[in-house]
């Protein structure tokens, strides 16, 4: 019971994180994947050119990207195409995004509250793929591009 409960004040503490749009992770949150609240760590490959949204300020804005499964708990999902919504994309730094490129993310099934209004940019919308958002996001290998 301890360790769910401990599970459950990491996410909180990585959600609060995102939504505050002034932190970002070093290292993705690793937290055990559970099929009932779809959290967890996945490595995956951007499949796709990354689309970037103009820089956050006076709107808040969404982009959504195509990616690749290479590793998960939940072993079904692996080779799966996915649609991951990044928040204020931008934040990650310059050239952070590149095709082909791997990750890991921390992933969520439903989008975080935040008490505004966000602007998606989605060019998947119509390919019915599943959807996550991305709470914590790093590269797979060191690069020195951070």
């Amino acid at each position: 019971m301890l360790q769910r409960v401990f599970k459950v004040v990491l996410c909180a503490m990585a959600l609060v994180i995102a939504a505050s749009g002034t932190g970002r992770s070093n290292r993705a949150v690793s937290i055990v994947e559970r099929a009932d609240d779809g959290i967890g760590e996945y490595t995956v490959q951007l499949i796709d050119e990354p689309h970037l949204s103009p820089h956050c300020g006076m709107f808040a804005f969404e982009s959504a990207m195509l990616f690749s499964v290479l590793a998960s708990e939940r072993r079904e999902m692996i080779g799966d195409s996915v649609v991951i919504v990044f928040r204020c994309p931008e934040g990650h730094g310059p050239n952070f995004f590149a095709r082909n490129g791997h990750y890991v993310v921390m992933m969520v099934k439903d989008p975080p509250d935040t008490g505004f209004g966000w602007t998606m940019l989605n060019s998947y919308a119509g390919l019915s793929l599943p959807t996550f958002w991305s709470v914590a996001c790093d590269h797979r290998f060191f690069n020195g591009k951070k």
